[in-house]
């Protein structure tokens, strides 16, 4: 997981397809997690894009894996102008996303400082029974 916290080669070698997939590979699926990374376009989007697409992915998995008691994982990613997205949603036990904000959750103030600085919004969906879904949408 270290090595995956630091910019994996791979995100700037071949984009953030390749680096979302050996994300799910070499955590989640070692992890026993059942994981599918859906695709729709094949648009490179710009670094920044890339690496806080990334950034946001990797803290909602780290969610996943620590919280969430899932057995599966679903990462989407939309590359199609103008507006592209990515969305992280699991099977697991959920949670009130405003709670966690209240007790100070960096996790997702993280990842809403990071949607913010890319100009797009974070959608937390989830509530205490059910999974949850993570999506940040950009205009490119």
């Amino acid at each position: 997981l270290l090595i995956y916290e630091l910019r994996p080669p791979v995100l700037e070698k071949e984009g953030l397809v390749a680096a979302l997939q050996a994300r799910l590979d070499m955590v989640e699926g070692r992890s026993g997690l059942q994981t599918e990374l859906r695709v729709e376009g094949d648009e490179r989007l710009p670094v920044p894009v890339e690496e806080g697409f990334y950034r946001i992915a990797q803290e909602a998995l780290n969610n996943v894996l620590k919280h969430a008691q899932a057995h599966r994982v679903r990462l989407t990613l939309y590359l199609h102008s103008p507006t592209t997205w990515l969305e992280v949603a699991d099977d697991g036990v959920g949670f009130d996303p405003s709670d966690v904000l209240e007790k100070g959750g960096l996790g997702v103030l993280g990842m809403q400082e990071r949607a913010d600085q890319l100009g797009g919004k974070l959608v937390v969906a989830s509530h205490a029974g059910s999974g949850s879904r993570v999506r940040v949408e950009v205009e490119v």
